[in-house]
C-alpha cells in the first residue's frame, strides 16, 4: 500500500497576530474584531493585508464599525432626551411662578395652568425618549454578544459504503457562549450520496461525493464549505492473502 504525505491538513489556532513570529501554513490568528488565516509556510514579518500570505477568512471591522456609529447615534439621541427634560423641568419651574402670579392676578390663571400641562407633555415625552433610546442600545449590544467569531467542524471526509457507524457533522462556536444556530444545507450539485440531517447527521446512500455548506445564523461569513466521499468497499491484503477478521470475517476498509 502506497502512503501519501498530505502535510498539514488542518487549521492551527496561532494567538494573536506579532510581526516578528513565524507562522505556518493553515495557522490562524485572531484580532479584535477578524481572523486571518496563513496560506503559505514561513509567513513572518508580512502585514494581515498581505493577501499573497493571509486570508481573511473572519471579516467582523463592518459590523464592529456599523455598531459603533449606532451606539454614537444612541448616545447623542439620549443627550438630547436629556436636554429636553432639562428644558421641561425649567418650563416647570417657569409654570409653578405663573400659579404664583395666577393667585394675585386670578385673571391670568388660565394661561398657567395651560402652560403647566405643556410642560408636563414635554416630561413626559422626554421619559419616553430616554426609555426608548436605553431599549435601542440593549438591543444593540445583545444583537453583537450573540455573533460567533469562530466556528470548528469535526466529520469524517472518507466513509466506506456499508460502514454502520453513525457519522455527523459536528460543530463547534466560538465564543462557547453564543447560540448554537447552525444550518446544514446540501449544495444543488452535490447528488444524493449522502443525506444530512437539520442536526448534522449523516445518511449514506450510495458512493460519490456529498458537498456541504454549514452556516452559523448569526454570522454566516464564518460559513465553511465540505466534501465528503463515500466509497465502495475494498480487500486489504496481507501480502498474497486477504486479511481477515476473527471468526473469518472479512474487514471493510
Amino acid at each position: 500500500m502506497t502512503k501519501i504525505l498530505l502535510g498539514k491538513i488542518s487549521f492551527t489556532d496561532a494567538g494573536t497576530y506579532t510581526a516578528g513570529t513565524t507562522f505556518d501554513r493553515f495557522d490562524f490568528i485572531t484580532t479584535d474584531d477578524s481572523c486571518y488565516l496563513s496560506i503559505k509556510d514561513d509567513n513572518v514579518g508580512h502585514a494581515l493585508t498581505d493577501t499573497a500570505w493571509w486570508k481573511c477568512i473572519a471579516r467582523g471591522t463592518q459590523a464592529t464599525e456599523a455598531a459603533r456609529i449606532a451606539l454614537q447615534e444612541a448616545n447623542k439621541a439620549i443627550e438630547a432626551t436629556r436636554n429636553a427634560v432639562s428644558a421641561a423641568s425649567l418650563a416647570n419651574i417657569k409654570a409653578l411662578e405663573a400659579e404664583k402670579q395666577a393667585e394675585i392676578a386670578q385673571a391670568a390663571g388660565g394661561d398657567a395652568r395651560t402652560a403647566t400641562e405643556e410642560a408636563e407633555n414635554i416630561i413626559s415625552e422626554g421619559r419616553a425618549q430616554i426609555a426608548s433610546m436605553k431599549a435601542a442600545e440593549q438591543s444593540l449590544m445583545s444583537q453583537a454578544l450573540l455573533a460567533p467569531t469562530r466556528m470548528e467542524l469535526k466529520y469524517v471526509k472518507r466513509i466506506t459504503l456499508g460502514n454502520t457507524v453513525a457519522q455527523k457533522i459536528a460543530v463547534s462556536l466560538f465564543p462557547a457562549y453564543v447560540l448554537p444556530n447552525v444550518i446544514f444545507q446540501q449544495a444543488f450539485y452535490s447528488g444524493d450520496a449522502i443525506y444530512v440531517d437539520p442536526f448534522g447527521n449523516l445518511t449514506v446512500r450510495k458512493t460519490g461525493n456529498a458537498t456541504i455548506h454549514v452556516v452559523p445564523t448569526q454570522n454566516t461569513s464564518l460559513a465553511q464549505t465540505i466534501v465528503i466521499e463515500v466509497t465502495a468497499p475494498v480487500f486489504r491484503k496481507a501480502g498474497s492473502v486477504l486479511r481477515l477478521l476473527s471468526g473469518n470475517r472479512i474487514r471493510k476498509v
